[in-house]
Parts: C-alpha cells; structure tokens; sequence
C-alpha cells in the first residue's frame, strides 16, 4: 500500500506541471471522496437464517440485538434456512434442536443448535460464539442460582435477595 501511495504522490507532482492538471486532481479527488463515503451496501452483509421454536422468543431478541453491519440475523422456517443456505444466499444457520424448550430449562446447551452451512461458509464459528454468549446471559441467572443453593444458600432468602437486585 505504501508503494502505490508513493507512486501515486509521483504522478500527481508530475502531472501538476501540464495543463490538465487542475482537472485530474479535481476528477482525482472527486473520486477518493466517492470511494470513502460510498455507502455499505447490502450485499457486504453477510445473512444468517435463524430457525427457533416459539418457546425462544427471549433468546431470538437476544440474538436479533446483536445483528450488525456485518451479520444480521433472519429469523425463517427450515425448509426456508435450507434453500438458502445450499444456494449460497445465506452464509449459514442455526436451527433449533427439537426438545429446545426442555433442554434450555435443563440447562443442557450440548446440542442446543444445528448449524447448517454453505459451500463456502466464512463467518460460522462467529456465529456459533455470538448464539453461544446469548444463550449464556440466558441461563447464567438459573446457572448462578443453582449454584448458590448447592453451596448451602436458603432458596427463599436467595429470591429475595435476587428481587431486591433487580
């Protein structure tokens, strides 16, 4: 990049002393400004189908939360998820597991999703670790409650001391 810039800086100082000099540096500039405040444009979001029964709707707002100019996650049905995914619309997805609603009040997270992905798939281990941390901060209250019981904390104290915090 340094090369092309020097080289750049010598075909400017070269091109000041002709007589369309003022006309290059201005079509020049003129371009850099377009180039650096083009806006994104959509098709460099990359698109992650989403598949959750109703029972996840708090973990789906969690996971909707964290879309961003680079991802952004669609919630959709499976059959949906699969045309996209294998015609290489979408990057990948994650499709809920059957007994998602037992397993998240178990707190059994093995298993928790299917990922699907496409020929060519970049993004899906940020996607894995992006739905991972949102089904943590889902079950981290129950997780840290449990644990407080089992190290000998009275449930009906620990309510409300949780309520009292919130």
């Amino acid at each position: 990049m340094a090369h092309f810039l020097y080289s750049f800086r010598l075909e400017l100082l070269r091109r000041s002393r002709s007589k369309g000099s003022i006309l290059f540096l201005v079509l020049a500039l003129l371009l850099s400004v377009c180039v650096v405040l083009a806006p994104n444009s959509k098709d460099a979001m990359i698109e992650v189908g989403l598949v959750l029964p109703p029972s996840g709707e708090a973990l789906e707002e969690l996971i909707l939360e964290r879309s961003s100019q680079l991802v952004r996650f669609i919630p959709t049905d499976e059959e949906t998820l699969d045309k996209k995914v294998l015609t290489g619309q979408w990057d990948c997805g994650l499709v809920a597991h059957r007994d998602f609603a037992e397993k998240l009040e178990e707190l059994d997270t093995k298993d928790l999703f299917i990922l699907k992905t496409g020929p060519g798939s970049t993004v899906y281990p940020l996607i894995q670790e992006t739905v991972a941390a949102c089904v943590i901060e889902l079950t981290a209250p129950e997780v840290a409650r449990e644990y407080l019981v089992e190290k000998g904390v009275d449930p009906s104290t620990l309510d409300q001391r949780l309520e009292a915090l919130e």
